[in-house]
């Protein structure tokens, strides 16, 4: 009998759930296997404040959720989910990004929100394939104009810091086309 894709969404959703206590998944053989076809996988609210190996374990993904967690670094080997397309890290503790993650070509969306970031991290103005970049509730006081050498970003959200008036009609004019988002919330 086969088992159907959302049963084994809902399998891996409670192991995760289960493995939480551990703070990070260590997959067995058949959980490889499948790990290898899943496109999406959300984390959240698991007080993890690590990510283990396994996570290159996800070939195919293309969605990573890792919201409202405890992570304070994501590791050097996420370059392995090269066909990730969107990255969702919010409400963690980040104040880095590893260099690695330009790696990741087939990147769009960067969700970033309600980290601890003081200043951006310099790998991001080299993802020339962001197209979303959330920065929303984080602690910096500036962005470099490098970011506009993102051609392909189309938004940018930037409320919640520390940003003054002035700061914000300085980066309309080095991202003109790219919409600047300044409400701290998410709809």
């Amino acid at each position: 009998m086969r088992i159907p894709f959302y049963a084994w969404i809902i399998a891996l959703s409670a192991l995760l759930s289960l493995s939480s206590c551990h703070r990070y998944w260590e997959a067995n053989t058949a959980q490889k296997e499948k790990a290898a076809t899943t496109r999406t996988l959300t984390i959240n609210n698991a007080d993890w404040t690590s990510l283990s190996e396994d996570i290159t374990l996800f070939r195919a993904l293309e969605r990573l959720t890792i919201c409202n967690n405890q992570l304070s670094e994501i590791p050097a080997y996420i370059n392995a989910l090269t066909a990730l397309e969107r990255l969702n890290v919010s409400d963690n503790q980040l104040s880095d990004l590893p260099a690695s993650l330009v790696d990741l070509k087939s990147l769009k969306r960067l969700n970033l929100s309600a980290n601890a970031l003081t200043e951006l991290p310099e790998v991001i103005v080299r993802m020339s394939n962001l197209e979303v970049l959330d920065l929303r509730n984080n602690n910096l006081r500036e962005l470099p104009q490098a970011l506009s050498q993102l051609k392909k970003l189309s938004a940018i959200y930037i409320g919640g810091n520390n940003f003054t008036e002035e700061q914000r009609r300085m980066f309309r004019k080095w991202m003109p086309f790219t919409k600047i988002i300044l409400r701290s919330k998410a709809k």
